[in-house]
């Protein structure tokens, strides 16, 4: 019989590099002969963390520090229609799990869970650590747990001490423990007594020829050679847009936004047709056929590398920078990240990546991300 391997992460609505990190994942598991399963969940959400993020948002916006987006749970159905679409496709996933005792017995017979990618581990002093730290109360005993480029998000343990004491137990049944940022590692030295290794994100386990493979799904009248520069930027700023206008005058080059046509903020009544985000291939294809992008998020470098495209990333510290500059100095690529508009040289910007030398370092992290895996689920419990 199969063994089954559940995949445990934040819930997938229309957050690409979530999405493919868990396709990618199920992918290199199910290519082991297991059975991967993405553990689908519908978390409560936490009204105090929820009303706290709302006046965040609403009170950024009014002071125009950027422009603030918060979509109603009524709308996240429509804006996510096209990303979800992947996801019924392409992500095996077991029933709706909506409260504890569900998720117990739904994974109960599991040979195992893993945990991550993405920023699972990125807590609050007002969240519940149970699931991601895969407490006994929720997930059987006998179940091996597995942590796989889990990520805290920043380079600091945001937890309180009763959390750090909770953490601490729960790590300890866990048969193998892995992280995606080098900080990662430090905060389970400093902060659990554990040694962490650093992988690589499962999305980098795959080769590009994985992802040209979905691109089939895309029709023909979408499939657009350029010769632009893609921008994919999760946080427009004035600061960001002369940090694109520099490199297009640089480079000669127009350049697009891959971005829903319109978002909707608190107050804005907009149609929300206009704010639905494009399809997972479209998104991939944007990276695909583009020759330079210009992006200020995580996966956005993550794509640029896999395609072994030319890029430059805008330095994004309220997502958490730590993220982006560990996978770029796994790969010797620390020269693409500009913090500001006075970095921008001609020198820097015509500099040619020496893409022998990143793809040989990205086969040897995929060699060991994966017999970390293979590894890992072998263990005897």
């Amino acid at each position: 019989m199969v063994k089954k391997i559940g995949i445990l992460t934040l819930p997938p609505i229309y957050n690409y590099g979530n999405i493919l990190q868990i396709y990618a994942l199920q992918y290199v598991i199910n290519d082991m002969g297991y059975e991967a399963v993405l553990i689908n969940r519908n978390p409560q959400r936490n009204r105090l963390s929820y009303i706290k993020n709302r006046i965040s948002v609403f009170v950024a916006d009014l002071l125009k520090l950027r422009k603030g987006y918060f979509y109603s749970d009524r709308n996240v159905k429509l804006v996510s229609l096209k990303t979800r679409k992947f996801i019924i496709e392409n992500i095996k996933q077991t029933q709706l799990c909506k409260s504890n005792k569900e998720l117990y017995e739904i994974t109960k017979d599991f040979h195992a869970i893993i945990v991550g990618s993405d920023q699972v581990w990125r807590v609050s002093n007002d969240d519940d650590i149970c699931i991601y730290f895969l407490d006994p109360k929720i997930f059987d005993r006998k179940i091996l747990r597995i942590s796989y480029a889990a990520s805290f998000g920043v380079d600091r343990w945001l937890g309180n001490s009763v959390q750090t004491k909770k953490c601490i137990n729960l790590l300890k049944n866990f048969a193998g423990i892995s992280v995606r940022e080098k900080s990662g590692v430090d905060i389970c030295k400093k902060m659990f007594g554990i040694d962490a290794i650093q992988v690589i994100d499962p999305t980098l386990l795959l080769d590009c020829s994985v992802y040209k493979n979905i691109l089939s799904g895309i029709s023909v009248d979408k499939r657009i050679s350029r010769k632009d520069i893609m921008c994919y930027i999760l946080d427009n700023s004035s600061m960001k847009k002369l940090i694109i206008d520099e490199i297009s005058r640089i480079l000669q080059c127009e350049y697009y936004y891959f971005l829903p046509k319109q978002k909707s903020s608190l107050y804005d009544n907009v149609k929300m047709k206009n704010c639905m985000y494009p399809s997972v291939e479209e998104w991939i294809y944007s990276f695909y056929s583009s020759p330079f992008i210009i992006t200020d998020s995580f996966h956005g470098c993550v794509f640029s590398i896999i395609f072994n495209k030319s890029f430059w990333v805008i330095a994004n510290p309220q997502r958490g920078l730590s993220r982006i500059t560990s996978l770029l100095t796994m790969f010797g690529l620390q020269d693409r990240l500009i913090s500001s508009p006075k970095e921008i040289v001609l020198e820097k910007i015509r500099k040619e990546i020496n893409w022998h030398k990143v793809n040989r370092i990205k086969e040897q992290l995929r060699e060991k991300g994966r017999e970390y895996l293979s590894q890992r689920i072998n263990t005897t419990i």
